[in-house]
């Protein structure tokens, strides 16, 4: 979802009031006809930008990233978006942690 740690559309109640930092969103009713026109290659590029976003985020922050994809259906967008080379991408939780341990140090 939008902003603020929203994950449905249920959650742009709580932006609504929070109006001063976030301006005027758009109704329910609208913010339904977004995802219902979205295709699965949109949202497969929008959840790659998503994570790509959370690894700069993190970066900035100076927390270690990494990113278990070990699916054709995961690894798949993130390859044709090319957002695959700007990633920590690792084929099993193991070698994520053992990466973010690396970094930890």
């Amino acid at each position: 979802m939008p902003a603020d740690g929203g994950e449905a559309i249920r959650d742009l109640a709580v932006l609504r009031d929070q109006h001063e930092v976030f301006g005027p969103l758009a109704s329910t009713p609208t913010a339904w006809r977004v995802p219902a026109g979205i295709d699965a290659t949109a949202l497969n590029a929008l959840r790659a930008a998503r994570a790509r976003a959370r690894e700069v985020r993190a970066a900035r922050l100076g927390i270690p990233f990494a990113v278990v994809a070990n699916r054709r259906a995961v690894l798949r967008p993130l390859q044709v978006s090319q957002v695959d080379s700007a990633l920590p991408l690792h084929p099993t939780v193991a070698d994520a942690v053992a990466a973010v341990r690396l970094l930890s140090t």
